[in-house]
């Protein structure tokens, strides 16, 4: 019988070595890309709420308080009514009669690349489930927003909010949110390179309305504890082309009626968890 030298089973054993820890490396590296269109938003640790310094947070954006989160995906811009229209075709996504109003994009001509607006929660929520994601919790909004930096007023930083940095209502003649949204991407990405995360249309999140922070969740999950107030309280973020600064905070909450508000400034973007 034919024995191996020692040197050539130490030369097996590296190369085995070396096969295992390449397919390990590969397969880790293709677990951390995130999906087309998506970006991978780290797992960590936040303070969540009106910025120390802010003096212009209201009672909903407080206490602040601590949230951990683990990693997730998320929508680098918020859903087109190009991609939007994919699940109207396939009957998973509702088509309503009012879309034919001037601000909303819906079948407007050379608006496919704008946001999808004039849509409820509801609407929101059966695309990014048609789509296999879902809608970001309100504590991954605001993470995301902030782009790990729980100091930070807006998703850019502490500078005042202008056009330059979002669509929005700059001055009394409206700025460059006065006939409505822009097309998705236009103003640059901040954080962990997300477009739109102040102005432009606010956003659908999936957590029910809440008065302030004392109750909910500190490990990134929705609030959804008040199934009764759900109806006529959810919550968007953002602010919108219709708002001013104030309201592009990242800290700053919208209460919605689920069903009933989807005028022009509603939209949302999706959030998918890593398996």
């Amino acid at each position: 019988m034919n024995r191996i030298s020692p040197s050539w089973a130490l030369m097996l054993l590296a190369l085995v070595l070396s096969l295992h820890f390449s397919c390990s490396t590969t397969a880790s590296h293709k677990a951390l890309q995130a999906p087309p269109g998506m970006v991978l938003i780290p797992g960590g640790t936040f303070m969540m709420g009106c910025t120390k310094g802010d003096g212009q947070c209201d009672m909903h954006e407080q206490p602040l308080h601590q949230v951990v989160l683990n990693a997730f995906y998320m929508d680098k811009t918020e859903v087109t009514v190009d991609a939007f229209r994919r699940c109207v075709i396939e009957a998973k996504c509702k088509k309503h009669s009012f879309w034919g109003i001037d601000r909303c994009n819906w079948n407007q001509t050379g608006r496919e690349n704008h946001p999808m607006n004039c849509v409820n929660w509801f609407d929101a929520k059966s695309y990014c489930e048609w789509a296999g994601k879902r809608l970001p919790t309100e504590s991954e909004w605001e993470y995301a927003a902030r782009g790990g930096h729980s100091d930070w007023k807006y998703p850019w930083g502490n500078e005042q909010a202008v056009c330059s940095r979002a669509v929005m209502v700059e001055d009394r003649r409206g700025g460059c949110g006065k006939d409505g949204a822009w097309p998705v991407g236009i103003k640059g990405a901040y954080g962990f390179g997300l477009f739109d995360m102040a102005g432009n249309v606010d956003e659908w999140v999936e957590d029910c309305w809440i008065e302030d922070y004392t109750e909910t969740p500190q490990d990134g999950t929705a609030w959804t504890s008040t199934p009764g107030n759900c109806y006529l309280g959810r919550v968007s973020r953002g602010g919108s082309w219709a708002f001013n600064a104030w309201y592009l905070r990242v800290s700053y909450r919208i209460r919605a009626d689920a069903y009933n508000d989807y005028g022009p400034t509603k939209g949302f973007r999706c959030a998918k968890t890593m398996e």
